[in-house]
């Protein structure tokens, strides 16, 4: 059977797919600190905010959901503006390094034609092949902050990776 890759913006339909295939990262692994399974309307209602400012993105292989990314702001405070926080989840059935490349590099494509300067992103230290993938990516590590976070009564480090995307433009006062 040929398969077929199809990236694209996500929509709300698309929500109770993204909540499953983000469902065993939450409930399973120390990848996320994400403790509780976001509902079907919170994740309607990220797909519309992060569409509308950044970007989020599906991959399907064979017309199924196998991956997401996502860009959204890194602070509200407008200071910020060109600095976006960026996450990727694939389908542990289908984990496939082609297409988290493939989908990564779509998603930050679309950001540079929105000029964003900084990537961000954040994982606990346990997420050791996803610090890999950003490093292979262009990121560096900027620092850990011990003890972050915890969940299944475990204290975890974050370590922080970033990537200057475009160079910072002169702005005119």
């Amino acid at each position: 059977m040929k398969t077929k890759l199809n990236i694209r913006l996500a929509q709300i339909q698309d929500a109770n797919s993204i909540r499953e295939l983000y469902r065993p990262y939450v409930e399973e692994t120390l990848f996320t600190l994400d403790t509780f399974l976001p509902s079907v309307l919170e994740i309607e209602k990220q797909i519309l905010d992060f569409q509308a400012t950044h970007a989020f993105l599906v991959a399907e292989l064979n017309e199924k959901l196998v991956a997401f990314a996502y860009a959204r702001p890194f602070s509200l405070r407008q200071a910020y503006q060109y600095t976006v926080e960026v996450f990727l989840y694939i389908d542990r059935n289908h984990p496939n390094l082609a297409i988290e490349q493939q989908l990564y590099q779509e998603l930050e494509t679309s950001l540079s034609q929105k000029k964003i300067v900084a990537l961000i992103s954040t994982m606990t230290r346990h997420h050791q092949s996803g610090i890999q993938f950003y490093e292979k990516n262009g990121f560096t590590q900027r620092g850990i902050l011990p003890n972050a976070g915890i969940k299944f009564n475990e204290w975890l480090d974050i370590i922080w990776l970033t990537k200057e995307l475009n160079a910072p433009e002169r702005l005119s006062k």
